[in-house]
C-alpha cells in the first residue's frame, strides 16, 4: 500500500469565453464541503451519518470578499493508490451511505438513463454495480470528475470533494459515488490555469489536493481509520453486511498526503475562489 510517486497529468487549456453558463468553463473546478449537493444533484442525500474533519494546519490566505487565489509556481498534486492504509475513515460497525436507498432513486427510468450513461455502465448494471461499492469518507481533500443531472441532461464538471466527504468505493479503491448528491464519480482532468469556485473551507491548499489511482489489483478489503476513536479496522468490498474487523496499525509511515489517524467530530448528514492548478507530483 503506496503511494503512487509519479503521475502524468492531462492537462487542458483553459476555456475560452462565450460558454454556456449552464456548463462549467473547461478550467473551473468546484469546491464542494460535505454537505454541499453541488448543481442539480441526481438525488438527495443518501448519507447515515455526517462528519467534520480536522481542518489541515496550514490555514488559506483570504482575499477581501471571501475570495482565495494562489499564484506562483504551479501546485503539485499528491497521487495515492487506492488501497493506501489511512486514505479513507469510517465508523466500524455502521456504513456511510444508504446504497438500496440510492438503488431505489437511480436504477429505473429517465434518471436511471442518465446515472449509466455518467457511471459508463449499462442501466440494467446499476443494483450489481452499486452492491459491489463500498461506503467510507474522505480523509483528504480529493480531485474528481463530478456529474450533474437537470431534465434529462447530464453534465460533467470539475470538482475537489473536502475529506470528510461520504463516498462508495470500488475494488481498486476509487471513490465511484458521492453521497450527499447521488452522482456518480470519475477520474479528474488536471486542468492549467484553474479557476476554483465556490467558498473554501479553512485549510483549503491546492498543494494538499490527492488523486486516488487505482491500486494495481483488485482488494477484497480496505483498512480505515475510525472517526471514533482514531483506531484502525478493515472493511470488506462490496459486502451487504458490514463486517469490520479491527486491525493493528499499518506499518510504516502513511503515503504522502495522507494525514496521521485521529477522531473526528459527528456532524449532520448533508440533505469565489482562483488559483492554479496542481500539475503531477513527482
Amino acid at each position: 500500500m503506496v503511494a503512487v510517486a509519479v503521475v502524468a497529468a492531462v492537462l487542458i487549456a483553459g476555456h475560452q469565453g462565450g460558454h454556456n453558463p449552464g456548463v462549467p468553463a473547461v478550467n473551473e473546478v468546484a469546491l464542494q464541503a460535505p454537505a454541499d449537493p453541488g448543481p442539480d444533484p441526481f438525488t438527495p442525500s443518501v448519507e447515515t451519518r455526517g462528519v467534520s474533519a480536522p481542518a489541515p494546519v496550514t490555514p488559506t490566505a483570504q482575499q477581501p470578499g471571501g475570495a482565495s487565489s494562489w499564484s506562483g509556481s504551479p501546485a503539485l498534486f499528491h497521487s495515492v493508490e487506492g488501497d493506501s492504509a489511512g486514505l479513507y475513515a469510517g465508523t466500524m460497525g455502521k456504513p456511510s451511505c444508504d446504497t438500496e436507498r440510492l438503488i431505489g432513486m437511480v436504477s429505473t427510468g429517465d434518471t436511471g438513463r442518465a446515472w449509466a450513461s455518467a457511471a459508463g455502465i449499462a442501466q440494467a448494471e446499476i443494483p450489481r454495480y452499486l452492491r459491489s461499492l463500498t461506503s467510507a469518507y474522505l480523509r483528504v481533500d480529493t480531485r474528481v470528475t463530478n456529474h450533474s443531472h437537470k431534465s434529462g441532461a447530464v453534465v460533467d464538471y470539475q470538482s475537489v470533494l473536502q475529506a470528510g466527504t461520504a463516498v462508495l468505493v470500488d475494488d481498486r479503491g476509487v471513490p465511484r459515488v458521492r453521497c450527499s448528491c447521488g452522482n456518480p464519480l470519475k477520474p479528474p482532468l488536471l486542468v492549467t490555469k484553474a479557476k476554483y469556485t465556490g467558498t473554501a473551507w479553512p485549510g483549503f491548499q491546492p498543494t494538499a489536493l490527492i488523486v486516488v489511482a487505482p491500486s494495481p489489483q483488485p482488494v477484497t478489503q480496505i483498512t480505515l481509520v475510525d472517526i471514533e476513536t482514531g483506531g484502525w479496522f478493515s472493511r470488506p468490498i462490496g459486502r451487504a453486511e458490514i463486517t469490520d474487523q479491527h486491525v493493528e496499525p499499518p506499518t510504516g509511515p502513511p503515503a504522502p498526503g495522507i494525514p496521521p489517524p485521529s477522531p473526528w467530530q459527528p456532524s449532520t448528514p448533508s440533505g469565489s475562489t482562483t488559483g492554479s492548478e496542481p500539475a503531477a507530483r513527482s
